[in-house]
């Protein structure tokens, strides 16, 4: 071979071993896993779900704030000082749930709430205020604000020429609104700041309390005493002098049975009971009783009929002169003598709300 070809011969050779065998081959990148990507799942959210506001107000789940005006100062309890004497209501009944004293600077007022367990008992118990309050020398005038074409019914006290304020009553809240100095002013108050009120009303399914769904035999005179009467109370036999001094009725028949004295502690006062041998009797007896009254020269029985739930009850309040004494009942072989509170109206409102299994 020429020495040329020699040569060209050595120097492919090594170039071919270099690239080969020599030196370090080149590293390869380590293997990663990259990053799983979030896969966004499209989803359909539900829209946001407010509560009407008469949804709010109608359940006695509802906090005070959100019963009231926004922008208040202070919130209190409701005292029983101001429960009597500046609300001026009746004994607070059984559906009774909780009170506040709600205090505004600007504009300068004190709205008063009180909160029930249902709307029914709310309503009953506004009724029984409203007929308490007229009692004395205050006036009640009913007045009727509209807004968005959806009226609201407030009602004014006043007496004579002087304003105190307005009673509302919506849900399970009742409102008693010292805002400003007079009515117009008020009025004016709830229509820019109470617009929730301006609702229709709902139509409450009956709940019925423990009391109302006693299913006692009235007219067997084998039921207990205890059956017919409110839960809560402690029990003694009638005694002579309560027979004689307390319910001044006429001497005891032959179908007289037995009878006893419930007392309770709220509200305050006491349910007189007594059974006979048949509803004859104690009707016979009854009658009697209510005759000896309208005989007397300053007891009288006034008839009323008590309604509730689209059922009535008829009773006798016992008045001595001016004075209310208690509400007389007869029920199958049963004669009730109702003594709760302070006056009718509250024996009537406890009557109906925690008596009305005697309803028909």
């Amino acid at each position: 071979m020429r020495d040329v070809d020699i040569r060209f011969l050595i120097i492919m050779v090594l170039l071919t071993g270099g690239c080969v065998g020599g030196g370090e081959a080149p590293q390869e990148a380590p293997e990663t896993t990259a990053p799983a990507v979030a896969q966004q799942v499209e989803t359909t959210a539900p829209p946001p779900t407010t509560p009407p506001p008469w949804a709010y107000l109608f359940s006695s789940s509802t906090p005070f704030s959100d019963a009231v005006p926004t922008g208040s100062d202070k919130t209190k309890p409701l005292t029983d000082t101001d429960y009597n004497f500046v609300l001026k209501f009746p004994s607070k009944p059984a559906d009774y749930e909780d009170g506040a004293k709600v205090l505004y600077k600007s504009p300068t007022g004190t709205i008063y709430v009180l909160k029930f367990q249902s709307a029914s008992g709310a309503a009953e118990f506004f009724e029984f205020a409203l007929s308490k309050i007229e009692t004395g020398k205050e006036t009640i005038t009913k007045k009727t604000l509209t807004k968005e074409g959806q009226p609201l019914d407030v009602y004014h006290r006043t007496e004579y020429t002087t304003y105190f304020g307005t009673l509302v009553q919506k849900g399970v809240f009742i409102y008693y609104l010292q805002m400003y100095s007079g009515a117009y002013d008020t009025e004016s108050y709830i229509t820019e700041n109470m617009d929730y009120l301006f609702v229709p009303d709902i139509e409450e399914e009956a709940s019925g309390g423990a009391a109302q769904t006693i299913e006692a035999d009235f007219s067997s005179p084998a039921t207990q005493l205890i059956e017919v009467i409110p839960k809560g109370a402690a029990t003694e036999l009638i005694s002579k002098n309560d027979y004689e001094y307390t319910l001044e009725f006429p001497e005891k028949p032959y179908s007289y049975d037995t009878g006893i004295k419930a007392i309770y502690t709220t509200p305050p006062g006491n349910i007189y009971v007594m059974r006979f041998k048949s509803t004859e009797g104690a009707e016979d007896f009854y009658s009697s009783m209510l005759l000896r009254f309208q005989r007397s020269e300053n007891i009288n029985a006034v008839k009323v009929v008590l309604t509730t739930d689209g059922k009535s009850l008829e009773a006798h309040n016992k008045i001595k002169g001016t004075t209310y004494v208690a509400t007389m009942i007869q029920k199958g072989v049963f004669i009730y003598y109702v003594k709760i509170g302070k006056d009718q109206f509250e024996s009537e409102s406890y009557i109906k709300s925690s008596m009305a299994y005697l309803f028909e």
